[in-house]
């Protein structure tokens, strides 16, 4: 589609498309520079956005969010089992000057070489975790224990395998695991 002052000036652009379970929409403005887009898979429980927004000196911002639905008896649910937003700068030439990033409830701050300067849970995300047991705690490493107050820990499974990150509780990660099982074989590494 094409979008038109009352004066017949071109304002932007946009363009639409369905394949199945996936679609989506994506904007530009009157010079065809992309201003962001909106995508879903309504099979798979995806959705993505982003928003441009480009200043008078040539700078821009995105801002996006992506989203991962679980999916429950081969339907998509509700319940969010990944998420990811973000604001990510640049300058006027198109260089990455920093940003930041919070995937599921990590807050994480970027320089312009996409260096993690910063990275530690929200309060939010730690209040709802779990606590790490005694007993389990004993077969981690020893950096696997906050030096004070509990050990929490989030857990992502895919399929047989899992990812374990363990926080402190005051957002400071203390360490990741990752669990595997395949048939006979099982293992974990930390």
């Amino acid at each position: 589609s094409t979008y038109y002052a009352e004066n017949g000036t071109i304002l932007g652009y946009s363009r639409s498309f369905s394949d199945g379970a996936f679609s989506g929409i994506s904007y530009e403005d009157a010079d065809r520079n992309w201003l962001g887009h909106k995508n879903t898979d309504a099979q798979n429980g995806w959705s993505s956005s982003v928003i441009v927004t480009t200043n008078s000196n040539g700078t821009r911002t995105e801002t996006g969010t992506d989203t991962q639905y679980a999916i429950s008896n081969g339907n998509v649910t509700t319940t969010v089992e990944w998420s990811r937003s973000f604001v990510y700068n640049f300058d006027a030439n198109g260089n990455f000057t920093g940003g930041t990033e919070t995937d599921n409830g990590i807050e994480r701050t970027f320089n312009a070489n996409w260096e993690v300067t910063a990275e530690a849970a929200s309060s939010s995300f730690i209040a709802g975790l779990n606590t790490v047991s005694s007993n389990d705690l004993a077969a981690l490493p020893a950096s696997f224990t906050a030096s004070s107050g509990a050990t929490k820990v989030s857990t992502k499974t895919h399929g047989n395998n899992s990812e374990s990150t363990y926080y402190a509780e005051n957002g400071t990660i203390l360490g990741y695991s990752r669990s595997f099982s395949d048939g006979s074989s099982t293992g974990i590494s930390y």
